[in-house]
């Protein structure tokens, strides 16, 4: 049994917990409404098909693993042919988006401008 004032520190220390609680997670909702504002959608152009089609040499993947390379790729290409030269392909799956000497993705990596990074701590 607490005596009053130590119901009362809990009931304080219960309070100060929870406004913390609410104040992360809305700093969390805030943090992900900002990246996802920033992000966009890369379609399946006749562009992205194309490069995806052509990636069976460089690196045979499953179907929607070529897709998603497929249209990083030729949008690092059209940003770099936009002067852009800062480009970073964030992912963890190393096994199939990892350039090696087995596979030639850092060579088609390479030609967009395109930076791979294992993690999400872009430099």
């Amino acid at each position: 049994m607490f005596s009053r004032q130590e119901a009362k520190l809990v009931q304080t220390f219960e309070s100060h917990i929870k406004n913390e609680r609410r104040d992360a997670l809305a700093a969390v909702e805030a943090r992900v409404n900002g990246a996802v504002a920033k992000m966009s959608v890369i379609p399946p152009s006749p562009g992205v098909v194309a490069t995806t089609m052509a990636l069976y040499p460089v690196k045979s993947l499953p179907p929607f693993d070529e897709m998603v390379l497929g249209a990083v790729l030729f949008r690092a290409q059209e940003l770099f042919n936009n002067g852009e030269r800062v480009l970073y392909f964030c992912n963890a799956n190393i096994r199939d988006f990892g350039p090696t000497s087995g596979n030639a993705l850092g060579a088609a990596y390479a030609a967009c401008g395109l930076q791979y990074l294992s993690d999400f701590k872009v430099p």
